[in-house]
């Protein structure tokens, strides 16, 4: 073989083992991750069910003033927590001592205080549990067992962050504070609107999570958390079935973005927010 055709091959045996190297390099951070994802995918699904008990190991005594405790700037309720089946307890079996109309939205509910001083709403029972309203995501009356589903969803869907400490400068803008003048409304531009073409921005952890709940593992956990609740069953097969749809449409839109426009455009680290 001559000098310059194996000066060619050597250059080329080197770009491919820097590339490979490379490939590696990436492969193994992107597996070290997936594996804690995946591990505290684990933990989470271990702690899906709430066993209903009236018994508090806690300093505290009330439920009222332990999950008035859990509630942070950057949390409504830590992803520990053992003292939940106490309060959902206490929320289902306490007298109820007042009742008076629900002063925020704009359907029907009413506001009850129970035993020990905790606010908590009450919707009304519009339809039937298995029940399908057609339309709009907007369409129908407010189903009375939805907040309790989101509740239980948001358990392990890792959106329990509050939004203002981690908002940016655009969306802080439109939040008003009230000082020396009226506070003014200023109307949402996407009230009720769904607009095709916005940029999907995600956490890698999120994308994760969300892609360990396909193949029928989201229907199973939410039954799982769902299944001690007080007014359990909380969800109808046809509404599990919708919820495991929907997320299929979370995941086709998100692949399309990161196709369109590259994962590091679409996909944020930790660190990023």
């Amino acid at each position: 073989m001559k000098l310059k055709q194996r000066v060619v091959l050597l250059a080329i045996l080197l770009v491919i083992f820097i590339f490979t190297k490379v490939f590696l390099i990436d492969n193994l951070d992107t597996s070290a991750a997936n594996r804690e994802d995946q591990r505290a995918f684990h933990r989470m699904m271990a702690g899906l069910r709430v066993e209903l008990v009236p018994k508090l190991d806690h300093t505290l005594q009330s439920p009222w003033e332990i999950a008035a405790q859990w509630v942070v700037p950057r949390e409504v309720y830590p992803e520990e927590t053992p003292e939940l089946g106490a309060i959902l307890h206490a929320m289902a079996t306490k007298k109820i001592i007042k009742a008076d109309v629900g002063y925020k939205g704009t359907q029907l509910k009413a506001l009850l205080i129970l035993e020990g001083g905790q606010k908590v709403v009450f919707k009304p029972k519009r339809y039937n549990r298995d029940y399908v309203v057609e339309g709009e995501p907007y369409a129908g009356y407010d189903r009375h067992n939805a907040e309790v589903a989101a509740f239980h969803l948001d358990r392990f869907v890792n959106l329990r962050t509050e939004i203002k400490p981690v908002a940016t400068e655009q969306l802080l803008s439109t939040f008003l504070t009230v000082d020396v003048w009226p506070l003014q409304k200023h109307r949402h531009p996407w009230g009720r609107t769904y607009r095709e073409g916005k940029l999907a921005s995600i956490r890698v952890s999120t994308w994760n999570r969300l892609n360990s709940l396909k193949n029928g593992v989201l229907k199973s956990a939410l039954k799982s958390a769902m299944a001690h609740d007080p007014i359990s069953p909380v969800l109808a097969d046809p509404h599990l079935d919708a919820a495991a749809q929907r997320l299929l449409s979370v995941l086709a839109t998100v692949k399309q973005c990161t196709d369109q426009f590259g994962m590091d455009s679409v996909l944020r680290s930790q660190a990023q927010g």
